[in-house]
């Protein structure tokens, strides 16, 4: 009887062990990208060529890339359009991401809202902490502002070159996060623009393939590749 008894209990524990680990093989890793128009997809025709697009087809199956991209917003909490305060964000946050690319930056170059900047730090800190305080624990990477091209709706290159990038830089070093630099791989490169601040197709993938290292411990093989000294390795 007691045999029996420790058989039948044996079997349901290695069953439940089975169907757990078939769960755990089965998780997708969640990735959350987190911007303004340029991570939503602006003035691209077709949704598969947006940036999180293409960064899914770069990656296994077994990763999940979400859009949460708000066209016009600001990383500024006094900003014209707040992300904060944009129901993507929330979104995201419960979404669970295992993964979160922060793009945000370009639209706080505008004038009213670097009138602002001084709380660009503190309110870049607060968004950081707001997805390190997730029961995911995800893995946080700030990406640069890309480069523009022209000054266009108040955005312009040299607040983004000597304000907001020092700032970002900063808090990742505060912060212990990795950069991804689309900033520099996009420089004085018009060709992968189409209107001057946001990418075409092409560009795109540039900045897809830049989201370099969880991709690349992913396995996936891409034409571009940005490594962790932040440069364009191979074209």
């Amino acid at each position: 009887m007691k045999i029996a008894y420790y058989i039948k209990w044996r079997f349901l524990y290695l069953t439940f062990l089975a169907l757990l680990l078939c769960l755990q093989v089965n998780a997708k890793i969640r990735v959350a990208c987190i911007g303004d128009s340029i991570t939503e997809g602006a003035t691209i025709r077709d949704r598969e060529y947006f940036y999180p697009s293409q960064l899914q087809k770069m990656l296994p199956d077994n990763y999940e890339v979400k859009n949460f991209g708000a066209s016009g917003h600001t990383l500024l909490s006094k900003g014209d359009f707040p992300y904060i305060k944009n129901p993507k964000y929330a979104q995201a946050l419960e979404y669970k991401p295992n993964i979160v690319v922060i793009k945000l930056g370009t639209n706080d170059s505008k004038p009213q809202n670097m009138a602002h900047f001084k709380n660009f730090e503190r309110d870049l800190t607060s968004l950081v902490k707001s997805f390190k305080e997730l029961d995911s624990n995800p893995k946080i990477y700030l990406a640069l502002p890309a480069f523009a091209a022209r000054q266009a709706w108040g955005i312009n290159e040299p607040d983004i070159f000597l304000k907001i990038i020092p700032a970002i830089q900063k808090v990742a070093k505060e912060q212990k996060l990795e950069i991804i630099d689309l900033h520099s791989i996009l420089f004085n490169k018009p060709e992968f623009f189409n209107d001057g601040i946001h990418p075409n197709n092409y560009g795109a993938r540039v900045k897809a393939s830049c989201a370099s290292d969880f991709r690349r411990e992913a396995g996936a093989q891409t034409p571009w590749i940005c490594g962790r000294n932040l440069r364009l390795e191979r074209i």
